[in-house]
């Protein structure tokens, strides 16, 4: 039985793929983080300047 010996063009062509890929995926999942905390800070200020709360209008306790 003859032995199959590695296509050294695909290899070389598979592993610059991945070299490729790598960075693109990092660079969507910074720019998603991103976007993620910079929205979670919007809602964290709106939060905090609120000063009233719903159930304290009304009178009732929030851990009743």
């Amino acid at each position: 039985m003859k032995s199959q010996a590695m296509n050294a063009t695909l290899l070389h062509d598979i592993i610059f793929y991945v070299r490729y890929a790598a960075p693109a995926v990092s660079l969507m999942s910074v720019i998603e983080r991103a976007i993620r905390f910079a929205w979670t800070q919007k809602q964290a200020a709106r939060l905090s300047t609120h000063k009233e709360t719903p159930w304290a209008e009304s009178g009732a306790q929030r851990y009743a």
